[in-house]
């Protein structure tokens, strides 16, 4: 929900990098900020001020935050 709702005040970089990790939060869990980067056809340091500019300390924190999304999207047994 943080992504989308601030993706349109986002550069051309971060929007790259934000697009990437909407469509492949699996991959962007496994990856560096230099192979995100790669990946984005940006820099790791864009990958970098992009998690900040979401409002996180940085990548791991992000990737947290894929984490936790990702056991919400989950549903309970039962």
């Amino acid at each position: 929900a943080r992504i989308r709702a601030l993706s349109p005040t986002l550069g051309a970089a971060s929007r790259l990098v934000v697009d990437y990790i909407e469509s492949h939060p699996a991959e962007t869990l496994a990856s560096t900020a230099r192979e995100l980067g790669a990946k984005c056809g940006t820099s790791d340091a864009s990958v970098v001020r992009t998690a900040k500019a979401l409002g996180y300390n940085g990548l791991p924190e992000l990737k947290q935050a894929i984490i936790a999304q990702a056991g919400s999207a989950v549903p309970s047994p039962g």
